[in-house]
């Protein structure tokens, strides 16, 4: 199930869905998509590991209130998020598998 499918069939709106997604969604789990994986080389020496970053997405509008961005914010700042698109990507990415019903 996609976010666009979701808020149309639970007839909500992507700022609802958003604070389900945070509601649902552990931050281990969030703070995992933001963390680089590092990989030891032979010698042992760690090597560098990439920034991870905000996948691309859907284009959508969110209506949050001063309150909810400041709340978006600090939790960027937190997870050492890129942006605030990229940490509600993956809100909603971990919270849409959860969801998904099994085949």
């Amino acid at each position: 199930m996609q976010v666009k499918d979701a808020v149309y069939k639970e007839r909500t709106t992507y700022a609802d869905l958003l604070i389900d997604a945070f509601e649902a969604v552990d931050d281990e789990q969030i703070a995992k998509e933001f963390t680089p994986e590092t990989t030891l080389t032979r010698s042992g020496i760690p090597r560098r590991a990439p920034r991870k970053r905000g996948e691309a997405g859907i284009q959508i509008q969110l209506r949050l209130d001063g309150l909810q961005v400041a709340w978006l914010d600090e939790k960027v700042t937190e997870f050492n998020a890129p942006s605030r698109s990229a940490l509600v990507s993956v809100a909603f990415k971990l919270h849409m598998k959860a969801v998904q019903p099994v085949d």
